[in-house]
C-alpha cells in the first residue's frame, strides 16, 4: 500500500535505492505492476534480492561479504580477549557491485531462475 501511494504520488521518480536488505520487496511490487522504467540499486545478496536482479527489475546490487565482516569481527574478539591485543578499529572489506550478467559468477545463487 505504502509503495502503491509513494509510486502514485511521484509518477517522476527514476530510481529507487534500498539500502538494506529488503530490495526484493520492491522489486515484487515492480513485477505486480508491470513496472520496468525505473532503475534501482540493492544492498546485500538476499535471494529476493538476487530474484529481482535476474528477472530485471533490480539493475545494480551490493555485495558486503557478511561471512567476511562476521569473521573479522570474531577475530577481533579473540584477539582482544584471549591475546590482548589492540582493537583494530577499521578493517576494509571488498565490496562487489553485481548485474544480471555477472551474478552468474557468484555460484551459491545459481539455483535461482
Amino acid at each position: 500500500e505504502q509503495l502503491r501511494t509513494f509510486f502514485k504520488d511521484h509518477p517522476n521518480i527514476g530510481g529507487v535505492v534500498v539500502l538494506n536488505s529488503r530490495g526484493g520487496i520492491v522489486a515484487d511490487f515492480f513485477a505486480r505492476k508491470g513496472i520496468r522504467d525505473k532503475k534501482m540499486i540493492c544492498v546485500d545478496l538476499t535471494v529476493p534480492n538476487v530474484r529481482g536482479l535476474k528477472d530485471g527489475y533490480i539493475d545494480f546490487l551490493i555485495g558486503q561479504e557478511p561471512e567476511h565482516q562476521g569473521f573479522l569481527a570474531m577475530k577481533t574478539l579473540i584477539e582482544y580477549l584471549i591475546y590482548r591485543h589492540p582493537v583494530k578499529v577499521q578493517n576494509y572489506i571488498q565490496l562487489d557491485i553485481l548485474t544480471k550478467e555477472t551474478i552468474v559468477y557468484y555460484k551459491q545463487f545459481n539455483f535461482i531462475s
